[in-house]
């Protein structure tokens, strides 16, 4: 009886263990309805959002700095936007306050059409091994590639040179 009584102990305290603070989900876009999405043609975007539903965190490119936002409280200016263009490739029901966080990242769904959208992958995933004390939903939405892609990686200044920005 008593071992059976240390079996159960220790059944139980592996189980809270095995329990992942991070949850996965990937979301296929179509080539053809990416452009619908909203999210323009700048990958990889991060987005962090918060329990009550926030977006706390944006970042067109590489966001190096991932780790430290998770303790931010202030909504950023454009969370409504954001907000409207996330909650589309999430369910009906989805409820923000079930996590902690919800981690979303726009890219390109091959490493080898962006080499940014790699590089940020590498990022969150060094970063949701150290979250274990957050419940995470990290959430992929990937642009599937067209037959054909040709990608031309240019510097900030040149891409706002090319898209009219820089006036």
């Amino acid at each position: 009886m008593k071992y059976l009584l240390y079996g159960i102990v220790l059944y139980c305290a592996l189980s809270l263990n095995a329990v992942k603070a991070v949850e996965v989900t990937e979301v296929l876009i179509e080539p053809e309805n990416y452009k619908a999405t909203g999210f323009g043609n700048v990958t990889p975007l991060t987005y962090l959002v918060n329990q009550k539903g926030e977006a706390v965190f944006k970042q067109a490119g590489v966001a190096r700095d991932l780790a430290r936002h998770f303790t931010n409280t202030k909504p950023i200016d454009s969370s409504d936007n954001d907000l409207a263009m996330l909650s589309k490739q999430l369910p009906d029901d989805y409820d923000f306050s079930d996590y902690d966080y919800t981690l979303f990242i726009v890219r390109a769904q091959k490493d080898e059409h962006c080499p940014p959208c790699k590089k940020q992958n590498s990022i969150n995933e060094k970063v949701m091994e150290r979250l274990n004390e957050l419940r995470v939903h990290y959430v992929k939405i990937l642009e599937k590639p067209a037959d054909s892609v040709t990608v031309t990686i240019v510097s900030e200044e040149e891409y706002n040179r090319l898209t009219g920005r820089g006036n």
